[in-house]
């Protein structure tokens, strides 16, 4: 969920969501231009966006991110994960429609709806996550990962010069990964699975589902406000989830012994 929001929240998210709204809005599909005034169309289509968004985007991301599905294209991913959350994206939109549009709600329609809310579900995911798409699979590109430069990871040599190559940690951010060095910071498009991946031999831990620091750079683990927080010899400090504190702890004490 906490995922969800920051794409909604990110300028991209924002943007794919009310475009998608104005669109089916002025378009009126299915039956909805005439058969609901303009107010009352546009309700309806935010209902059921909103309605299906989580599920759809739950999906369509998990199927993305699955090493289990390397060999699918992702545009197929995109498609596939789709159709599974259409299935109960049609529940929450025939709930819209008893509401919104009770005119339209007829049970011999499950099968059309689940057609419609795939097709749409389809056509943003292609728009949303079209960047991690052409990034990672674009046919025929060269990307600085395919030559890295001498003494660097693969994903170092992603970086501006000017950035340095000295990371101290790397956040996920909607489609880009933030990456923070001893000189500098720049956002990286690419998914941030395989930015762990291009790692390489650095010494690091993903301490959160969007977080990853570089071990030689971390100082102390501790509670800040009751919240498990990691502090970097930079001053920030980062958010650290239970799923990844015993082997950060392990890290960290076997760091201490050998001192």
């Amino acid at each position: 969920m906490r995922e969800f929001l920051s794409d909604l929240r990110s300028d991209r998210g924002l943007l794919v969501f009310l475009g998608a709204i104005c669109l089916l809005t002025l378009l009126g599909p299915f039956g909805s231009y005439d058969a609901l005034p303009p107010a009352r169309r546009f309700f309806f289509w935010t209902a059921a966006l909103t309605a299906v968004a989580l599920p759809m985007h739950i999906a369509i991301r998990a199927l993305l991110d699955s090493p289990h599905l390397g060999r699918l294209p992702r545009l197929a991913r995109v498609a596939l994960g789709a159709m599974l959350a259409a299935v109960p994206g049609t529940g929450l939109v025939f709930f819209v429609r008893a509401v919104l549009w009770p005119e339209s709600y007829m049970l011999d329609t499950i099968g059309t709806t689940w057609v419609q809310v795939s097709a749409i579900g389809f056509a943003i995911g292609c728009f949303h996550f079209l960047p991690v798409i052409s990034v990672t699979e674009g046919p025929g590109q060269e990307t600085a990962a395919e030559a890295p430069r001498h003494g660097a990871t693969r994903f170092q040599a992603r970086l501006d010069p000017a950035t340095g190559t000295d990371i101290v940690s790397l956040t996920m951010q909607d489609h880009y990964v933030r990456v923070s060095t001893t000189t500098g910071t720049e956002m990286v498009l690419i998914r941030f699975a395989d930015a762990l991946s291009e790692l390489g031999e650095i010494d690091g831990l993903r301490i959160h589902r969007s977080h990853w620091v570089a071990m030689r750079h971390v100082t102390t683990l501790g509670r800040e406000d009751g919240k498990l927080k990691v502090q970097l010899d930079d001053g920030r400090s980062l958010p650290v989830s239970q799923t990844y504190a015993a082997d950060l702890r392990k890290r960290l004490a076997a760091r201490a012994a050998s001192a």
